[in-house]
């Protein structure tokens, strides 16, 4: 047995009126124990061999031009505020070199992550764009530090809403839901104090197995 994890795109749909469509793209990542050999299938989640799993929205323009995209994001921006406070948050502010290393350890080349002036020539934005998965990481990280010894995150849904910019102060914020002692409210606020990723955990008990540990 192998740690595996298996990333698979489970839907992609279109909204919006015609000319201003968005294609919205869900991807599932699934964490756990696989068979040895090449074709990573993992064992069956009722084994309990599933130790965690993700799930990701991403929007994308249809259609649209790099003028008509540019200047869309000069537009000021709704702020979507959060409607509860945190019970716990961590501030982060992503430096340049971050995004830099995080690039290379996904193998992430994209210039939009790397290159302040294509980021405000080509693609209109202000500065470095932070990597979705790397604000995956933040709240996962900053979620774990606050369960229990024992505990694991079991599930974990999110939904990038807002841009985050390198050089920028972020809040990662905690909260866990009412009269729901395994579910976390998870989210990011931006600069403004808005909403920029939006979250939801489940957590249970740390999974042991006996034959990874023969």
């Amino acid at each position: 047995m192998r740690a595996a994890c298996i990333e698979r795109i489970v839907d992609v749909s279109i909204k919006g009126n015609e000319g201003d469509e968005k294609v919205f793209v869900n991807i599932e990542r699934r964490v756990g124990l696989a068979d040895t050999g090449d074709d990573p299938q993992m064992s069956s989640e009722e084994s309990g061999a599933i130790a965690s799993r993700t799930s990701s929205e991403s929007c994308f323009h249809a259609g649209e031009g790099r003028k008509s995209v540019k200047e869309d994001r000069s537009r000021p921006s709704k702020i979507l505020r959060p409607t509860r406070k945190p019970d716990f948050d961590v501030r982060i502010t992503p430096s340049q070199s971050l995004l830099f290393r995080f690039s290379a350890l996904t193998f992430n080349a994209h210039a939009i992550h790397l290159d302040p002036q294509y980021c405000r020539e080509v693609e209109g934005h202000k500065d470095l764009l932070l990597h979705g998965p790397l604000s995956l990481v933040f709240m996962i990280s900053v979620l774990r530090s606050q369960l229990r010894p024992g505990e694991m995150i079991k599930r974990f849904d999110y939904r990038n809403l807002a841009p985050l910019y390198a050089n920028e102060e972020l809040k990662v914020c905690v909260g866990k839901k009412v009269d729901k002692n395994n579910k976390y409210e998870v989210w990011i606020e931006g600069k403004e104090g808005g909403y920029a990723v939006k979250g939801s955990a489940v957590v249970g008990p740390l999974i042991m197995d006996n034959k990874a540990e023969q």
